[in-house]
């Protein structure tokens, strides 16, 4: 027998916060046997959040029991079954806080499910409930999700027996080495013989509800997760028609200019058109994610290739699987691996969803060049092979690879061993989205180090007859980031964004600095006697840190990350020589951005680029024949000095009017979680009164038509759907089943990346989207101008409020858009007027707000 189960409570600290809800369920593997439910009286006021996500009231909890008073029942009830849930771990925390002291083994079918299904972008209950066609029909109440995790359970269970054999063997083989609860479990479970795979179902007892669909698994994750829906096929990723794209596509490869084009995204289907018409000498450099989105629907006469990091580096699995002994997180990692490695065609990691510490083992399973030639890797050497005779489409992190294995000044290699990368000399490059690549060029070009890193390569050379010598090493390098952390306290910048010191000229003459470098140089040699190729690696970018800081031309910082560890991190102040040389060494190139034209010819991005001035730029409009002469939709803005303030309920109450009052759906971008978090309580409760008044007056309502309220109403009461309440795949999902009726609320960056933007009717922009004064690139690249706020940060600020409002293009037999921003910094401030010039060329301004 298991136990299913699953608390609400009213946050995520069992030491702090209380149970309002226990619900589970006992059962086999043959269904569902005995149910308890329980309502907790946690003897404090519900937050607001709680309330919103689960529905239960203060009225509904006032005359229940104390835990105390249930906690005897709950544990009988539980007895010592192994015990099943979703993320189980954060429920048991609770019980065993208010005194049960659960020991059970626990089945987490969170990671489960990552295993049985390795590739998909969420795993949240609700979503895979809809992929597995379970019963789920009250999400974020106890019962209903325990009951939802038994019946995925015993799907999983059943999904792993029909596995192939020998993978399930390599399984088998792993469990034994591994103390997890779960890979006992899957110890049990044998392969089912082959005549039984097509026809076992799960069994249920009458109490199981039925499927809501009799659409197969692959059916429903596709549906989910594919980017192209029936429903939003030509609304969201089809910008242009066929011919268009074909237009567009000849216009650039006949051009025999280098060029600057502005084009807005999305880029898809450009690419597979230009793709299909350049010679075998050409290179088109594209962004990872749209790569990694396309690359299976590329012919298999294009050589395509991602950065050799990006692969799986099989041999390394290899080793990896002898080891004795494996901890929880690398008994998933492996196992999804083994699984995936049966259907992938690439080998390229990111088809993995690794979780939580499970990401931390990425570094273990790539192709590592200092470790291994990628050409002796199957699914790296094939892109290479092709490249030879056939165009070539690869990521902006293999063109930045070549960029920053090759020596600026010449044709050389830096490292003879960097052999896999052919020396780029293309025919014809096209670089799309030009910003992503300098950024992505940007990264590889830069450096980090922290104490945990060096201690997992330490620990990876280890044997019985060097433990004095891993002893040495591992304390070395836990006192030379001590010292480093000193030198942080002492001189920490005066940020309120960040726990950051940027190394200057004077502190590295200071006494604290004096003792890491010092430090530094001891390790660094004793790193280097071990003559390991990573550990070799980890000393050389120890000595540019401390040895050769070269601050003239490197941004040096010492900063904290969100788990508090020291972490040390080198940057350029620009890689133009890097842009320079890559385009220099093509007989022509075309350079596709979404942003180019400030009302300037493009001379802001030649200049941030290091792009000769006289080369030509394109606009939008020039290239695209059918493109309107005018704006498609509107644009409002504030006109009023603080017309916006973080927590105004009056704008609230007329935000919610102006959603309700509004055909499709509404966006709202807000720059903060704590704004992400007023927003939608505040919504939340203004459109649920309102939904009560309307149903107080529903009855005998008719209109001049003498139609009845249910026949004149025109659309359901709005959902909420936001960044609070789930993942980005999950309220993805949520939004393209019920866009018509949403608010959604998202980050600048997350909307930036939501692939259903142009679903939205109704866009609302609270604040202008600055990048973040902690940004390491803005910090390198401020320092390249005289006023970086006024040359630099206002023209970036004004190409980020661009793209979030490019992402609702207007098409064809649409409601028209709008879009409504906030800040009254572009009507109350100086530099307000190079944003309203610029966004006059993509849309009507109006000063007047239908928010009032």
């Amino acid at each position: 027998m298991f136990i299913s189960l699953d608390l609400e409570t009213t946050g995520i600290d069992p030491l702090k916060n209380k149970i309002i809800e226990f619900g589970a369920v006992k059962f086999d593997l043959n269904g569902q046997k005995e149910t308890l439910q329980i309502l907790i009286n946690p003897g404090i006021a519900l937050p607001d959040l709680i309330k919103h996500i689960t529905h239960i009231t203060d009225e509904e909890l006032k005359d229940a029991p104390a835990f105390t008073e249930k906690a005897q029942e709950i544990k009988n009830f539980i007895g010592d079954a192994p015990i099943v849930g979703h993320n189980i771990q954060f429920d048991i925390s609770f019980l065993n806080a208010n005194g049960l002291n659960l020991t059970n083994p626990l089945y987490d079918t969170f990671p489960f499910s990552s295993i049985i299904y390795p590739d998909l972008p969420t795993y949240s209950l609700e979503v895979l409930s809809e992929i597995l066609n379970l019963s789920h029909e009250e999400k974020h109440r106890a019962l209903e999700d325990s009951v939802a995790a038994m019946e995925l359970f015993i799907k999983l269970s059943e999904k792993f027996q029909e596995l192939p054999e020998k993978t399930i063997k390599k399984i088998h083989e792993l469990s034994k080495k591994t103390t997890s609860p779960l890979g006992a479990f899957l110890l049990t479970l044998k392969p089912k013989p082959t005549q039984e795979q097509q026809s076992t179902e799960v069994s249920s007892e009458t109490k199981f509800k039925k499927p809501k669909s009799e659409k197969s698994i692959q059916e429903n994750q596709l549906s989910i997760f594919s980017e192209l829906t029936e429903e939003n096929q030509t609304n969201e990723e089809k910008s242009y028609d066929n011919s268009t794209t074909n237009f567009i596509s000849s216009k650039i490869l006949n051009s025999k200019e280098n060029l600057l084009i502005e084009l807005s995204p999305p880029y898809e289907d450009l690419i597979k058109n230009l793709i299909k018409h350049i010679d075998k000498d050409s290179y088109i450099a594209i962004p990872s994610e749209i790569f990694q989105s396309i690359s299976s629907e590329l012919p298999d006469t294009v050589a395509k290739i991602e950065s050799p990091k990006k692969y799986i580096s099989t041999k390394r699995l290899e080793k990896l699987l002898e080891k004795s002994q494996i901890q929880d997180h690398e008994f998933t990692a492996f196992s999804k691996t083994i699984i995936w490695l049966n259907k992938t065609k690439t080998g390229l990691l990111h088809e993995i969803s690794f979780l939580n510490q499970e990401k931390q083992l990425i570094h273990e399973l790539n192709i590592d060049e200092n470790l291994i030639d990628p050409l002796q890797e199957a699914f790296f050497s094939k892109g290479i092979e092709k490249d030879i005779s056939n165009p070539t489409i690869c990521s902006h992190h293999y063109l930045g690879d070549i960029t920053t294995h090759f020596n600026t000044e010449t044709d050389e290699r830096k490292s003879p061993n960097n052999s896999h990368f052919p020396p780029l000399k293309p025919k014809n490059l096209i670089i799309v989205d030009f910003d992503k690549f300098v950024k992505t060029l940007h990264f590889e070009s830069s450096h980090y180090l922290k104490l945990e890193i060096l201690l997992n390569q330490i620990k990876r050379i280890e044997t019985d007859k060097n433990s004095e010598l891993i002893e040495s090493l591992s304390s070395k390098a836990t006192m030379f980031f001590g010292l480093i952390g000193i030198v942080m306290e002492r001189f920490t910048d005066d940020n309120q964004f960040i726990e950051r010191c940027t190394i200057s000229q004077e502190i590295t003459e200071s006494r604290q600095w004096e003792k890491a470098l010092h430090s530094a140089q001891n390790l660094i040699e004793l790193l280097n006697e071990t003559k390991d190729p990573l550990l070799e690696k980890s000393a050389k970018t120890l000595g540019e840190f401390l040895l050769t800081p070269n601050l003239n031309s490197n941004l040096l910082l010492i900063e904290k990350d969100m788990d508090k560890n020291v972490v040390i991190k080198k940057s350029p102040f620009e890689v133009k020589p890097q842009i320079q040389k890559i385009l220099t060494n093509c007989e022509s190139y075309k350079i596709i951005n979404e942003n180019v034209n400030l009302n300037d010819d493009g001379h802001f991005i030649k200049r941030l680029f290091g792009l000769p001035q006289d080369l030509k730029a394109i606009k939008e409009s020039e290239l695209i024949p059918s493109c309107p002469t005018k704006p498609s939709f509107e644009i409002f803005m504030a006109d009023k000095p603080n017309y916006y303030s973080r927590e105004d309920h009056n704008l609230m109450k007329n935000i919610a009017k102006y959603a309700e009052n509004r055909e499709g759906a509404v966006a709202i971008i807000a720059n903060s979680r704590q704004q992400i978090e007023f927003f939608t309580l505040e919504l939340g409760k203004l459109l649920k009164n309102s939904a009560e008044e309307s149903q107080k007056s529903k009855d005998g309502f008719t209109d001049a038509q003498g139609k009845t309220y249910a026949q004149a109403k025109t659309h359901a009461p709005r959902q909420i759907i936001s960044l609070l309440t789930g993942s980005i795949g999950k309220i993805a999902e949520q939004f393209r089943a019920n866009h018509q009726n949403s608010i959604l609320i998202l980050t600048p960056n997350a909307w930036n990346y939501f692939k259903y933007a142009n679903l939205v009717n109704s866009l609302i922009v609270t604040k202008i989207p600055f990048d973040p004064p902690s940004d390491p690139y803005l910090i390198a690249a401020s320092k390249n101008f005289e006023n970086p706020f006024d040359e630099l940060q206002v023209p970036l600020a004004i190409f980020a409020l661009k793209r979030i409002i490019n992402r609702i293009k207007q098409t064809a037999n649409e409601t028209k858009k709008e879009v409504i921003i906030l800040d009254d910094r572009l009507t109350t401030k100086n530099y307000g007027k190079a944003f309203i010039e610029n966004l006059k060329n993509i849309a009507c301004i109006s000063p007047f707000l239908p928010i009032q």
